[in-house]
């Protein structure tokens, strides 16, 4: 029902031990942060550092409790962080007076270490920003940042659109076809020692071909394709085996009403290819503003070709 302590020591003896002693007395409670000079009770620090202190006792037993930093700066403190030292135990005796402090001798109730016990090197955690930019190079997107503060110990990993993270370093090239067309933007995550420090997205617009693909009648008689490039405009390349006209159409419910039409043909010498919209299960009508571009029409071999570009969302 005494006091508690314990000791941080080079050599396994008392003298310039770094000390924290603790106990209760006449309902109230006290731990202190001390340093031991000689063999006797250590006086207190003029800087204690100490937080989150607390004394229990429970079944004849005295529990202390406290926090300090390993590294406190105190010159009345051993530095912890990184080091090993021998803890020194030391209970019992009286407790005469709390403020000032006043405790009786611990006789033989004192032990050490057998070995010493070693401390992590702790780095207070530290708040990194990251800045950066994405630019065209070639076949590739560069995309290249700076940490605020610049500090030791920083990895990164890099995710492109919500993928799966990957180490990487600045600066970081991903390939266009990659990219989705429109934004997109690169997740750069820093770690600093293995903890989370911070993260920053950098955004992207336009992307490469977003993709390129060929559908064909299954009598063999039509076929369409498409491709979209870099500004995200899509071309349409649509043949049938007719001199008379070729459409494509663009349906949520694969009905004629109620969608997006493109039709193109040649006659008497003249080619029109039209943007128009199916409102019935009639000739569609011509939109009122038309969206196309990069239109040609060609027939060959028995079959009507008909080319067309228009960007994936026209606003119309």
């Amino acid at each position: 029902n005494g006091w508690v302590g314990v000791g941080f020591s080079n050599d396994k003896l008392m003298t310039n031990s770094d000390v924290v002693i603790g106990f209760t007395s006449g309902g109230m409670s006290r731990v202190y942060d001390g340093y031991a000079t000689q063999r006797i009770q250590p006086p207190v620090d003029t800087t204690e550092n100490l937080s989150g202190t607390r004394v229990m006792q429970a079944d004849g037993n005295t529990i202390v409790v406290f926090s300090r930093p390993l590294d406190t700066g105190d010159m009345q403190d051993l530095d912890l962080a990184g080091e090993c030292v021998f803890l020194l135990f030391a209970w019992g005796g009286t407790v005469t007076s709390v403020d000032p402090v006043n405790i009786g001798y611990h006789q033989a109730n004192r032990q050490a270490s057998a070995e010493k016990v070693c401390f992590p090197q702790c780095q207070p955690p530290v708040k990194i920003t990251l800045s950066g930019s994405a630019m065209v190079s070639g076949d590739d997107v560069v995309y290249s940042w700076s940490a605020t503060p610049s500090v030791d110990g920083l990895t990164y990993t890099c995710s492109l659109n919500g993928a799966t993270a990957t180490a990487c370093t600045s600066p970081h090239s991903v390939d266009l076809d990659d990219h989705f067309c429109g934004d997109n933007s690169l997740t750069v995550a820093v770690s600093r020692n293995g903890e989370p420090a911070g993260s920053f997205d950098i955004p992207f617009t336009a992307g490469p071909p977003c993709s390129s693909r060929r559908y064909n009648s299954t009598n063999g008689m039509y076929g369409v394709s498409y491709r979209v490039d870099r500004d995200c405009l899509a071309t349409f390349s649509m043949s049938a085996s007719t001199n008379g006209w070729v459409g494509v159409g663009f349906s949520n419910d694969k009905l004629m009403t109620n969608s997006d039409v493109v039709i193109g043909f040649t006659s008497g010498g003249m080619s029109r290819v039209y943007d128009g919209y199916a409102t019935q299960r009639i000739q569609p009508p011509v939109d009122t503003t038309e969206n196309l571009s990069g239109t040609r029409v060609m027939q060959a071999d028995g079959n009507t070709i008909v080319v067309f570009s228009r960007p994936l969302d026209t606003g119309d």
